[in-house]
């Protein structure tokens, strides 16, 4: 395939999937089926080990032994077992603490090799029709995490990735972070299929899809070429919605226990688990600010852990709270929505012709009080909650309905750049004193660190937050710290420093140096992977933006970068405003085909492909562009919402907003948030 089956990738594809052979190769050595030793016999015996269901969403079967039943989350998937999910039903397996799959509905999957030999784990999964997303986090040494069709083979090393097949259709593979190697194969597992599938790395057929990419793929079986593929190509929008449809596979901490084999009834997890039943049955469940279902949900948690429920639906009240999960007993939350405006009725009233009053209207406007004083800047994360941080540096948070949930002092002096940060269980503010960090369902203060002149935010250099950890850009580079409680984990020194915003990319974080150096960090090694010279000069705030293959930021002068993450070179630059330079002081959001940025008070959309503009400049713009699902929006001067096509950039909408605009427009997963100069919060429906 053109610029994807390079040498380097093979390289790459040996360590990644050791999925056809099935003992490693070493230099100079013949490489032999590696089989499992019975007890009694000569060696060490090989391990089997299961695969424990950790979420669910209606009723999932497994067939195991010839006998087929319902599973529940805790109980465990064994080598042979089949995963069968209905139209309304998904689930989440959870292998050891390497690797979860999402199972989606109306797909077969079949758990063909779980073992554990000498400390070297195989996974190996067949997917007889449906659709997949893994997470696999890095796989150390011989380990080896696959998926199989009854033609391709996937392997990977660490990545989150999707495969959708059907029996005689092609099967398309998707890859959101890392790298997939993709070759002919067979449905066989085991030591039968290190003889029946070639290794890749000899095979002038393999293929490598990228982050960020997608490509069909057909082949006629094991020892035979890829019959049909076609180029990578960014991901599209229907498989956006894929990955968007299903959370993201958690891997849970199982509290230390390791799943053994025995017993057919055993549940090997003593975990608490949260079970939620939600009316209507088409009200969005989710969980810690991510939506993960409708109408039900099953999942493990750690004993103590505090979980934010949300279940919303358009046209209701919605319900939130936050669980604390106890020692073992499980948790039952059935939530039963109210119609908005409805008024509870006394049991002796015989008037049974009064009706509740109508529902507000989804398309409605509505303002409410949110801040003491300006608001200044706004985030959300799809959950229905916004964070608005004021002039004083005080952070509100808003439920959907835009009630205020909790308010909460920073220690910091006048905000003029900083902007708030909420990430799952944690809300976080940087301002030129401290970093505070929140829980974000209560507002409870978890800690907070003291800012010296090398990592003051006073300029908007925000934290990061991914995994349970911090980070923090600094005049040195970057600090990790526990999410948590605040406890240091980690430094990478950058030599020049960084005034920017990390971004969290899969197993990676990039960030851009005060000199113009674009730096990629292993997250778990905290160590500088690559680097490489761009030219920018002294980017400030923002986070690099990924966008399929290309990593997208601006700097000081006005001029954006798009770096080619595939080759690591720089792709295009564009300057904005060849007169005089503008500086880029918002993220650049990105959609399939256009860059959008804002530089002053004027929005460019520029082509990702070579940089060149896609429209004319708009000018009166006073906050970043935020993304929605058909458009993406800023807020204008005119004290009105613009709201811009995602394919050419043409204005398709505008809203009036009923107060002076400040500035940080959100959205919250339903309607657009902005912060009024009032001290009020608008909620706009993006029509």
């Amino acid at each position: 395939m053109k610029g994807f089956r390079t040498g380097m990738f093979f390289l790459v594809v040996v360590c990644v999937t050791l999925v056809w052979g099935s003992c490693a190769r070493k230099a100079g050595t013949e490489a032999a089926p590696a089989e499992s030793v019975g007890p009694g016999e000569t060696g060490d015996p090989a391990e089997a080990f299961a695969g424990i269901v950790t979420f669910t969403t209606g009723p999932v079967s497994l067939d195991s032994k010839g006998e087929s039943r319902t599973i529940d989350v805790g109980e465990r998937v064994v080598e042979g077992d089949v995963v069968t999910t209905g139209a309304d039903a998904t689930c989440e397996i959870q292998f050891g603490s390497f690797g979860s799959v999402h199972v989606a509905s109306g797909t077969s999957l079949d758990v063909s090799r779980l073992s554990r030999d000498a400390g070297v784990t195989k996974s190996e999964l067949l997917l007889g029709a449906g659709t997949v997303i893994c997470k696999v986090r890095k796989l150390s040494g011989d380990d080896s995490f696959v998926i199989r069709t009854s033609t391709l083979v996937c392997g990977v090393r660490g990545t989150v990735f999707l495969v959708s097949h059907q029996e005689g259709k092609k099967t398309k593979v998707a890859v959101e972070t890392g790298r997939v190697a993709v070759a002919a194969g067979s449905a066989s597992a085991g030591s039968d299929a290190a003889s029946a599938d070639p290794d890749p790395a000899a095979s002038t057929e393999a293929l490598v899809v990228e982050a960020g990419f997608e490509s069909v793929v057909k082949a006629e079986g094991a020892g035979k070429p890829l019959a049909e593929s076609a180029p990578p190509v960014p991901i599209a929008e229907e498989t956006k919605r894929e990955f968007s449809a299903a959370p993201t596979p958690e891997i849970r901490n199982l509290g230390g226990e390791e799943p053994e084999a025995k017993g057919a009834d055993a549940k090997p997890v003593s975990l608490p688990a949260l079970r939620v039943v939600a009316e209507p049955k088409t009200a969005v469940v989710a969980i810690n600010g991510k939506p993960v279902s409708r109408g039900r949900f099953t999942a493990l948690y750690s004993k103590g852990e505090t979980v934010l429920l949300s279940v919303r639906e358009e046209g209701f009240e919605t319900h939130e709270e936050a669980i604390v999960m106890g020692d073992g007993n499980d948790v039952v939350r059935e939530v039963s929505l109210k119609v908005l405006g409805s008024k509870p009725q006394s049991a002796d009233s015989a008037d049974t012709s009064k009706q509740p009053a109508p529902p507000r209207d989804p398309l409605e406007t509505f303002v409410v009080p949110a801040t003491g004083k300006k608001a200044k800047f706004a985030v959300a994360n799809g959950s229905g909650r916004t964070l608005l941080s004021d002039e004083s540096s005080v952070l509100s948070c808003l439920d959907g309905k835009g009630a205020v949930l909790w308010t909460a002092e920073t220690g910091n002096g006048p905000n003029v750049n900083s902007v708030p940060v909420l990430e799952g269980k944690y809300a976080a503010y940087a301002g030129d004193k401290a970093l505070a960090v929140f829980d974000a369902a209560s507002g409870k203060q978890l800690w907070s660190l003291r800012l010296d002149a090398s990592s003051s935010a006073l300029f908007g250099r925000r934290p990061a937050i991914s995994g349970g950890t911090l980070f923090l850009g600094t005049g040195s580079g970057i600090s990790a710290f526990n999410a948590a409680d605040g406890t240091p984990s980690g430094t990478v020194a950058i030599p020049d420093g960084t005034e920017m915003t990390p971004a969290c990319q899969g197993d990676f974080l990039y960030v851009v140096s005060r000199s113009g150096a674009f730096v990629e960090i292993d997250i778990q090694t905290m160590t500088v992977k690559r680097r490489l010279a761009t030219g920018a000069v002294q980017p400030i705030a923002t986070s690099v933006t990924v966008a399929g293959n290309l990593a997208l930021f601006g700097d000081r002068k006005g001029t954006v970068t798009a770096v080619n993450l595939k080759d690591f070179s720089v792709a295009w630059q564009r300057r904005l405003s060849e007169d005089r330079g503008y500086e880029v002081y918002g993220d650049i959001v990105a959609s399939r085909e256009l860059a959008f940025v804002v530089a002053r008070d004027t929005l460019y959309a520029l082509s990702l492909s070579n940089g060149s503009p896609a429209s004319a400049p708009v000018s009166g713009v006073i906050s970043p562009v935020v993304a929605a699902p058909d458009a993406v929006w800023c807020a204008h001067s005119s004290r009105k919402l613009y709201g811009f096509s995602r394919l050419d950039a043409s204005r398709v909408a505008e809203q009036p907003v009923p107060g002076g605009l400040s500035s940080g427009v959100a959205f919250n997963g339903d309607r657009l948030v902005a912060p009024l100069s009032d001290g009020r919060a608008a909620f706009i429906a993006p029509r």
